[in-house]
């Protein structure tokens, strides 16, 4: 499994972090998870959102973050948990999970499932590594349609650029059919659109086209002539003041294992 982004520069995703941290706090404040569960936090990167749930899910047992760059697992471990709960981090496979079946009673992944060509596997398992009366919950985009206004040329090349770039950049409108086909029985939806005029919305685009710089060149996607184009017209838009950034729709979806 391999990723596009370069993370060499973790402001990237303590940006996103701040960015999609509502989003996520609205879904688990929908669970309403018990106290005392144990939880895995699939993708975590550095570990911001391994902390986010650890506050949230008050009294978890067991709070473990995989991932599979070392380099990441090294900076989230070098960072003081959050509220005192005992959070691990772990490199690991998402394919090939390193857990016995029923290990956790909530599983969850955030933007994991684009970078990945089959998804429909490691959903599986994460169903597997999942309590029969636990619940499995991933929250991805669709990167069909983000734009701002006023208008620029950089954001309509987006949907273009990461259908090339990323292995299932559409995989948002996927995940709750992708759910039903692994056998849950009712799984649930939310659809959110992130918006605002909020110059770290439009950072957000910079930095990630930057980030996948050298992906996007070698993948001949862009030029390197291009690509400074592309990013010095992000720059542009971000250092325009009250310039309306809508990002891709967020999907969440959520639901218990299927019943053997």
């Amino acid at each position: 499994m391999a990723y596009t982004i370069s993370e060499v520069n973790l402001e990237r995703q303590r940006l996103l972090q701040r960015i999609m941290e509502p989003v996520t706090d609205k879904l688990l404040g929908r669970l309403q998870l018990p106290a005392g569960i144990r939880c895995l936090d699939l993708g975590c990167g550095m570990g911001e959102t391994t902390r986010q749930l650890a506050a949230r899910l008050d009294k978890s047992r067991r709070v473990v973050g995989v991932d599979q760059d070392p380099e990441l697992i090294r900076t989230a471990s070098s960072m003081v948990p959050a509220g005192g709960c005992p959070i691990t981090f772990e490199q690991g496979d998402a394919i090939y999970l390193d857990f016995e079946d029923n290990s956790f009673d909530f599983v969850f992944a955030r933007y994991l499932l684009h970078h990945l060509n089959d998804p429909k596997k490691v959903l599986a398992e994460m169903f597997r590594v999942c309590h029969p009366e636990g619940v499995v919950a991933v929250q991805e985009p669709d990167c069909a349609k983000q734009y701002c206004y006023p208008g620029s040329w950089a954001y309509e090349r987006i949907p273009e650029i990461y259908g090339r770039l990323f292995a299932n950049p559409f995989v948002g409108r996927e995940l709750f059919s992708l759910f039903g086909q692994l056998g849950c029985p009712e799984p649930h939806l939310d659809v959110e659109t992130i918006a605002g005029v909020q110059v770290e919305l439009r950072r957000s685009y910079r930095m990630t086209i930057e980030a996948t710089g050298s992906a996007l060149i070698e993948k001949g996607i862009l030029t390197s002539d291009e690509l400074e184009e592309l990013v010095g017209e992000f720059r542009r838009v971000e250092e325009e003041p009250g310039t309306l950034c809508v990002w891709s729709p967020n999907f969440s979806v959520w639901g218990n294992p299927p019943k053997h």
